[in-house]
């Protein structure tokens, strides 16, 4: 439901509650910068961009749109692009917008600021458990988990699943 409401740009951000709320701060609750809308709380926020330059890094493997033109494209082009045609590429996408979403309303709600480490962190362990779940039990990938000292979650793969750092 989250890539639907997305698609369709009804998630409850500022630009959507403004009219409804008086007096609410159009400033994104994150970098403080700038006004929220769809864009601005999936990918032009600085904290959305750092999420996505690792993952899009990490996963050079999937056929994806280069660095500018994700970055740059207007709305439509941004999600046609990455909720159609390759599989891994859609769920990459998914995973990602959800986890930024997640973040998004733990700085607006609870007052949470996590740090992208930690939220790429948790990502990449979701993006493996997704990637497990969806492959055929023939090529499923061994996966290790081990805990490091910084209180990350070390990821350990045999083949082409990202690493978390």
């Amino acid at each position: 439901m989250l890539l639907w409401h997305l698609c369709h740009q009804i998630l409850p951000v500022v630009t959507i509650l403004k009219d409804k709320i008086p007096n609410l701060n159009p400033n994104c609750a994150r970098c403080i910068d700038k006004e929220e809308d769809h864009m601005h709380v999936f990918r032009d926020c600085c904290n959305s961009r750092a999420i996505w330059n690792r993952v899009l890094n990490s996963n050079r493997h999937i056929d994806q749109p280069s660095m500018k033109v994700f970055m740059n494209s207007d709305w439509n082009t941004w999600m046609s692009l990455n909720t159609g045609g390759n599989k891994d590429r859609v769920m990459v996408f998914g995973v990602t917008v959800w986890h930024r979403w997640k973040n998004r309303n733990e700085a607006v709600l609870q007052q949470k600021m996590r740090h992208d480490s930690y939220v790429f962190n948790i990502l990449t362990t979701d993006l493996v458990a997704n990637s497990n779940s969806f492959q055929d039990k023939r090529k499923k990938q061994s996966i290790e988990a081990n805990v490091s000292y910084g209180g990350f979650l070390r990821l350990v793969s045999t083949k082409s699943i990202p690493m978390a750092v």
